[in-house]
């Protein structure tokens, strides 16, 4: 495929930031140099690394499902989905967000792509949500993948606070539980996990590994290609 194009919006918002802060008065010059050298070097590194990323999803578009480039570049549900996808790539440096990124553009481009509603959708969720979010979700749409149970049968196991096999697996809560009603409740709020759900209390086995995602969650996960850790 074509290597991209040297100019992007990237350079174009650069330019223009250097524009404004060179007019305002007295302190132009100061935010001149700031952005110069704090600003651009970075957000270069980030479109570099995520050029890279696109170039990959759009390989993987053409070895997968034999799309060429230009059929791609007159997808303009796909085009969109780019866009908006780079422009929340920019901003952000995790990697979990930067990789779900990447699958939703493959996602944009496949032959069975979501209507473009519910791809801005989908794209704006990661844009809005944390890792540490992605990965409840991930864990409470599959508990059975991975939740360790111990060889004793479950009435000697017994009971489990479903936060306790969460804090194992998403470090970042630090043992924090209302924090993480928090983001239970951030998800619960975008129709992401049932309502019902209680985040502390003890259960036997069976509810610990019941499936407490939506449909709509479901489709955002295999969207962005999330699986629990």
């Amino acid at each position: 495929m074509r290597a991209p194009p040297n100019r992007t919006g990237a350079d174009v918002t650069h330019a223009v930031i250097k524009a404004v802060v060179g007019a305002v008065p007295y302190a132009g010059s100061a935010l001149s140099v700031l952005m110069e050298t704090v600003f651009a070097p970075p957000v270069e590194r980030r479109r570099e690394l995520w050029l890279r990323s696109l170039a990959q999803a759009v390989d993987e578009l053409q070895r997968i499902h034999g799309l060429t480039a230009e059929a791609l570049s007159d997808n303009d549900s796909f085009i969109s989905a780019a866009v908006q996808a780079t422009q929340i790539a920019l901003r952000s440096h995790q990697d979990e967000k930067l990789q779900a990124l990447q699958a939703a553009v493959v996602s944009a481009g496949s032959p069975h792509a979501p209507a473009d509603t519910r791809q801005s959708v989908y794209l704006r969720l990661v844009d809005e949500l944390t890792p540490a979010h992605l990965r409840i979700l991930a864990l409470y749409d599959k508990p059975e993948d991975w939740l360790t149970v111990p060889d004793h049968p479950d009435d000697g196991w017994g009971r489990s606070a479903p936060s306790n096999e969460i804090f194992a697996r998403v470090p970042e809560l630090e043992n924090d539980q209302q924090f993480y009603e928090l983001l239970v409740q951030d998800l619960q709020n975008r129709g992401l996990v049932v309502r019902h759900l209680l985040t502390d209390f003890r259960i036997i086995r069976r509810d610990v590994v019941e499936r407490r995602t939506t449909q709509f969650a479901r489709d955002f996960l295999a969207y962005v290609r999330i699986s629990a850790p």
